[in-house]
């Protein structure tokens, strides 16, 4: 229906050529210029011939010649020109609207890179390193600011300097200075907004009983650290995370009914590896004993014989974040999670979460369990709007210690 006058038409930006809309939507603007031609082993010019690479075969290094890096500027610079044509098509197309768009991962350094080498007018030189269409855009988008906002400081300052009796009527002076300095002392008004995560997993909610005021951002930058692939992966010990893993999927597809020795709960766990839920290594990594130890507690008494028991339920939610942070009023956060157990009795919900942390006493297991009030919390705040039911209890069990510690306070 590309004829319709009520069409949306999506165009590539040659085919747009010629061509004019009410409305135009440029998008993607952020991407960067493909210069692959110009990254060949040999490049080829129609007027400056060929531009191969240099091999040192007794050094056994390689480096670009001389015509090499001459053909290179060349096409790169053939590239930028038929990029600024096809924007500028692209730009020309509208009758009445151009929205464009773009994205950038670090806004603050992006702009902090076009500013330092930013000139009025633009040098050759600044558009020439340009990454992307965005980049031209925003530097120009600059350069015409400062170019406006010295011009309006020159005019309010001269105006000021002239006025020193009442204004005259029809006098802007005060008005257009006054107009200036709240242009510059703009705040943006959702600036708590800018520092959320768009999305958080209940899990990350550990310990976060109340917003810090001192943090500078919710979730610090993690340096990533790459390696090479472990494949002796079935030979090294299994990490307590992987136990933890390990342990949760057991309880996850065992059938809670066997579950009343030691031997049945390991005839369960070997099920399961046959069923290719455990590998090998899992499957020895976890400790039958302490699963024996749950069931034959008050707890996974009526995990036994609820009437209605959920594992491993998925939630999303969007939640308030003010609600989860203590911050951004009128904000919302995705919350996403993944409920270990809960059980429904007699209209209300029981929350069970397992942990597979390394304790020794109850007195640790009471003090460990206080880090988890955040993550329960959580739990609780899905499971009262998706159930609609009131959460009586959140329960957590340690395994490794065999206590069950109920939190007042989630």
């Amino acid at each position: 229906g590309g004829e319709s006058a009520s069409a949306v038409q999506i165009l590539s930006m040659h085919k747009s050529k010629g061509l004019e809309f009410p409305v135009v939507f440029l998008c993607d603007l952020g991407r960067r210029f493909n210069k692959k031609d110009s990254r060949e082993t040999v490049l080829v010019h129609q007027t400056l011939g060929l531009g191969p690479k240099l091999t040192d075969l007794e050094r056994r290094v390689e480096y670009p010649t001389l015509a090499r890096s001459a053909i290179e500027a060349r096409l790169e610079r053939e590239t930028l020109s038929e990029e600024l044509r096809l924007l500028y098509v692209a730009m020309t197309r509208a009758k009445e609207r151009l929205y464009m768009t773009a994205a950038v991962k670090d806004t603050e350094k992006f702009l902090d890179k076009l500013s330092a080498g930013l000139t009025v007018p633009l040098s050759p030189e600044a558009l020439a390193r340009a990454a992307s269409p965005l980049s031209w855009l925003v530097a120009a988008g600059l350069a015409d600011g400062w170019r406006h906002m010295a011009l309006k400081l020159q005019t309010a300052a001269e105006r000021q300097d002239e006025a020193q009796a009442e204004p005259a009527p029809g006098d802007t002076a005060p008005a257009t200075a006054q107009e200036l300095r709240r242009r510059l002392a703009f705040r943006y008004a959702f600036r708590e907004a800018e520092s959320l995560p768009s999305k958080v997993t209940a899990t990350e909610l550990k310990g976060r009983r109340e917003a810090d005021p001192d943090a500078e951002s919710l979730r610090p930058a993690v340096k990533r650290r790459f390696r090479m692939p472990d494949f002796a992966q079935a030979e090294r010990p299994v990490s307590a995370a992987e136990k933890g893993v390990a342990t949760h999927l057991v309880l996850q597809y065992m059938d809670f009914a066997r579950t009343d020795s030691e031997q049945a709960v390991c005839e369960e766990i070997e099920r399961l590896r046959a069923l290719r839920f455990l590998s090998e290594r899992e499957a020895r990594a976890v400790d039958a004993g302490a699963i024996v130890r749950l069931f034959a507690s008050p707890l996974g008494q009526r995990m036994r014989t609820a009437k209605e028991l959920h594992r491993e339920f998925k939630f999303s939610l969007l939640c308030s974040a003010e609600t989860l942070f203590g911050q951004a009023a009128g904000e919302e956060v995705l919350l996403q999670g993944v409920v270990d157990c809960f059980l429904i009795e007699d209209g209300a919900i029981t929350i069970i979460d397992y942990k597979t942390d390394r304790l020794r006493t109850r007195s640790d297991a009471e003090e460990r369990a206080q880090s988890y009030a955040g993550q329960l919390g959580a739990y609780a705040a899905a499971l009262r709007r998706i159930c609609g039911l009131p959460v009586k209890e959140c329960v957590l069990y340690f395994l490794s210690v065999g206590e069950a510690v109920s939190l007042e306070k989630w």
